[in-house]
């Protein structure tokens, strides 16, 4: 048994990296490619306006903004630079030098993050690979902030790789499916950790007409989910609430929970 070469856990995969930094580090490189660099791109050339004041305001303070926004075309680049050192260091060729002589991809984001997802064999051997990891939760972070819409966050839960001695507080627009933890920088899906936050307070089921379990899901856990897909996870037999009087049921909180991961599972996969 070896140590997990980046949250330094027991690891038995043979490998230099556990299962959980793996996907993790894999993760974070997908949602850049998907969502954020992209949106990022829009941000800095002002595509799109993330500020949700009125549309008033964006319209009066319109003209005085410059064409380009500065500080999100700088971390835009920095992270293509940050990507492109990372596939110098695993040799993604043609690969060129940077003038402190570190080798450098010559290639883009777009074609760098996938086969950075490909070749990740070779980025769990660098020798300095907790360093990259720590790097791109920071630059995932940073690019959340600015490429995201402004809206008052709200307490999701807790942390649970914190538990139960910090109890981090994980706060996260309504939208938002995932979150870096601030305090140790964990990747977290905001459902799984909605639904053990609602497990630990107690609430382990709810009375709700299946239009009213739907709504719940979609506000608790934040995935869209249809009256239906709970009916036909029920009559399919995947799911078992108890039928209560009329159109009332109660409804086991795991149950919600799995009906939304394959939900969210089948919509990621149609992207």
């Amino acid at each position: 048994m070896s140590s997990c070469a980046i949250c330094e856990a027991t690891n038995g995969n043979g490998l230099a990296v556990c299962q959980t930094c793996a996907t993790e580090f894999t993760d974070r490189l997908s949602w850049l490619d998907r969502i954020g660099l992209p949106a990022l791109q829009a941000v800095a050339y002002r595509q799109v306006n993330l500020d949700r004041s009125s549309t008033r305001v964006a319209r009066t303070t319109a003209d005085s903004q410059p064409p380009i926004n500065e500080t999100a075309l700088d971390l835009y680049r920095e992270v293509e630079q940050w990507l492109q050192h990372l596939g110098g260091r695993i040799g993604l060729t043609p690969i060129g030098w940077d003038r402190d002589g570190q080798p450098v991809s010559v290639h883009d984001w777009a074609w760098l993050i996938p086969h950075l997802i490909g070749w990740s064999g070779r980025v769990w051997k660098l020798p300095d690979i907790a360093d990259w990891a720590r790097q791109l939760t920071r630059l995932y972070e940073r690019v959340s902030a600015m490429s995201e819409p402004r809206t008052e966050r709200r307490l999701i839960g807790v942390c649970p790789t914190c538990l139960p001695e910090t109890r981090t507080p994980i706060l996260a627009d309504p939208d938002t499916q995932y979150a870096v933890c601030p305090a140790c920088g964990t990747f977290l899906t905001l459902r799984d950790v909605r639904a053990a936050y609602l497990t630990s307070a107690g609430v382990l089921h709810i009375t709700r007409t299946q239009s009213g379990a739907a709504k719940w899901v979609q506000r608790n856990l934040g995935v869209r989910i249809h009256p239906r897909d709970l009916k036909n996870a029920r009559q399919q037999g995947k799911i078992h609430p108890r039928h209560i009087e009329g159109r009332y049921w109660e409804w086991d909180l795991t149950d919600l929970l799995a009906v939304a991961n394959r939900k969210q599972a089948r919509e990621e996969e149609n992207q």
